[in-house]
């Protein structure tokens, strides 16, 4: 790259954000000429639910926190299982053509087994190992049959580093640079504080876990995140809730989603991403049977088939996302936000990128017909979106939203 700085990127959820990830971003930017630009997971996350804040309010706090551009990771990629969603996420930043590096946080907190590992899980001796768990381990689910078969070509060490959500998606990050022979180089840093799913009743540790943010604003939105995010964030959150933008609870979609569910097919449940073993079957007979979302999930979910799984499939059945819509590279990359004084990353995206950039709806229409498909089925999403704000929003807010400059 013909620049004087370099480029790292952080693909985030930011559901919400907290001090963990700002320190990540403060990392980058301690690194000798750096820029910092985060690729957003959109209105809907890979736990297969709602944002607890739209991606334009997560966009601002991310500039707030640090960043210096943020990004879209599209739909599809960003409600799909870790593999996807590493996959999608990687190859969007490659396909940019300036980003040196992408950072992330783990339990491991060093790359080397990351990097082993993925490259394990590339081999034909991995392919292998993993056909023989499964015949002797009929019904496990796939992240037990992985662990299972790095048991055996690694050893115990390497198969625990397996039992961490944020290794996994390091993991799938390595694999995807991999896959890509992608000059992209990954660092990790040592996750501070909270579990990913720890919940206390008093938190006191000034990284909490996303999930203890969100049961908190849960039990009371109006509740002080000021201890968890740095400077003003807190402030402007605030205001957003003042407004009547956040939090949004998975609940409230409910029954728009059960009502979707109850329409479809067999055949249309057949085509949703990531669906297998007549599991279509399993979730149609689910969903005459069930008159909640907590019930269908039980009917459905086994060993096999873990509830994050079947919470993604859902999702995908109500905003109309398919097998194809995943597959391959993302076709576009959506311009959500950036900081003034980074904004000539802007002109040098549009020098090196091979997928196009979209800033603004116009932008639109130099998509190819799958660009414009995902572009159309991002705009659905965000119309279901405004169904769950506290106080409900008219359709159309993607593309009258304005680019987030700060």
């Amino acid at each position: 790259m013909s620049t004087n700085f370099q480029i790292s990127a952080v693909i985030c959820e930011l559901n919400p954000p907290h001090n963990g990830h700002f320190s990540l971003f403060e990392q980058i930017h301690q690194e000798k000429s750096q820029k910092c630009v985060a690729l957003l997971s959109g209105n809907y996350v890979q736990r297969g639910q709602a944002a607890i804040f739209d991606k334009w309010t997560r966009t601002e706090l991310a500039l707030r926190g640090g960043a210096d551009l943020v990004l879209e990771l599209p739909l599809p990629w960003a409600t799909a299982g870790a593999e996807a969603f590493g996959f999608g996420g990687v190859s969007l930043l490659n396909a940019l053509g300036c980003v040196d590096s992408l950072w992330f946080g783990s339990e491991a907190g060093t790359i080397e087994p990351l990097l082993r590992i993925a490259k394990t899980l590339e081999t034909p001796a991995f392919s292998a190992c993993l056909a023989q768990q499964k015949k002797h381990h009929p019904g496990s689910s796939f992240a037990s049959l992985r662990q299972r078969a790095v048991f055996d070509l690694l050893g115990e060490a390497d198969s625990a580093v397996l039992s961490h959500p944020n290794n996994i998606l390091g993991i799938s990050y390595c694999q995807a640079i991999m896959r890509l022979s992608s000059a992209i180089q990954p660092h990790t840093v040592q996750r501070s504080g909270a579990g990913y799913h720890q919940v206390s009743p008093q938190p006191k540790d000034r990284y909490p876990s996303a999930t203890q943010l969100r049961a908190m604003l849960k039990k009371d939105p109006r509740c002080d995140l000021g201890p968890f995010l740095p400077g003003d964030c807190a402030a402007f959150l605030t205001q957003v809730i003042n407004d009547g933008l956040g939090p949004v609870f998975p609940e409230t979609l409910e029954p728009a989603i059960l009502s979707k569910l109850r329409t479809m097919t067999v055949e249309e449940l057949s085509d949703l991403p990531d669906i297998s073993e007549g599991l279509e079957q399993r979730l149609y007979q689910a969903i005459r049977r069930s008159t909640s979302l907590t019930e269908l999930y039980e009917y459905v979910k086994t060993k096999r088939y873990p509830l994050a799984r079947i919470r993604r499939l859902v999702l995908s059945a109500f905003l109309g996302v398919t097998k194809q819509d995943a597959m391959g590279i993302p076709p576009y990359c959506r311009v959500l936000g950036v900081r003034r004084e980074s904004a000539f990353l802007l002109s040098q995206l549009a020098k090196t990128s091979s997928i196009p950039l979209i800033l603004r709806a116009s932008d639109g229409k130099k998509l190819t017909d799958r660009g414009s498909r995902l572009l159309q089925l991002e705009q659905t999403a965000t119309d279901l979106y405004s169904l769950a704000y506290p106080r409900i929003r008219p359709c159309g807010r993607e593309f009258t939203q304005k680019l987030v400059i700060l």
